[in-house]
């Protein structure tokens, strides 16, 4: 697969200015990923980082952080999601250790 390059290009030696290399100077493969619960931003790609779990809303799937997991019932962030959260994405508040969750 061949792509042409971005207006940003960090690497324009390599792509002689012309076809995308794959190198992600330019954070083109890399995307922001950001805790549904707390709001904490990490930079992802490819697989979600170590600690990072998924969890699953009638209209979403959204990442939760390793501080955040805590929060969450197994069902809700396993690999394979057992648990859909039973609210849409925008009627989510987050969740705090005075919801006596663990």
């Amino acid at each position: 697969m061949s792509i042409s390059i971005k207006d940003n290009c960090k690497n324009k030696e390599e792509s002689y200015g012309m076809i995308c290399v794959f190198c992600n100077k330019c954070n083109r493969f890399t995307r922001i990923i950001e805790c549904v619960n707390c709001g904490m931003q990490e930079k992802m790609a490819g697989k979600l980082k170590d600690g990072w779990e998924r969890v699953q809303f009638y209209d979403a799937y959204c990442e939760i952080c390793p501080k955040c997991t805590k929060y969450f019932t197994e069902g809700e962030k396993r690999k394979v999601l057992q648990d859909v959260i039973p609210m849409y994405r925008s009627e989510f508040k987050g969740r705090t250790d005075a919801d006596n969750r663990s």
